[in-house]
């Protein structure tokens, strides 16, 4: 289980007033834990989940996002799930699973 970001920030649009911010990747917290029973021919299956907590400075109001990152087998991203999203507009599962790097060290 390897989970880390290869970007330092993603780019976030406000749902309701469309502003756009910056938002670092040390600010996105990450909770990371093997399945139940997932132990496939090639190791466990983790699931990673990032929660975005922003406050819009623009409309004064606060947004949550949530993204679910799968990897199997260990060291690989299987896919990605937006969860919840409305901040990552912008973005498709595709080009969020580019900007993770799940590299055995």
């Amino acid at each position: 289980m390897s989970f880390k970001w290869s970007t330092r920030s993603i780019q976030i649009t406000c749902p309701e007033c469309g502003c756009t911010e910056e938002y670092s990747v040390d600010n996105i917290d990450v909770d990371s834990e093997p399945e139940e029973n997932s132990d496939y021919k090639m190791g466990p299956t983790y699931r990673h989940i990032a929660r975005i907590y922003w406050h819009c400075p623009s409309c004064d109001r606060d947004f949550e996002a949530e993204i679910e990152f799968i990897e199997y087998p260990e060291g690989q991203c299987e896919c990605v799930n937006i969860v919840e999203g409305a901040l990552l507009a912008g973005y498709s599962e595709d080009s969020l699973m580019s900007m993770v790097d799940f590299s055995l060290d």
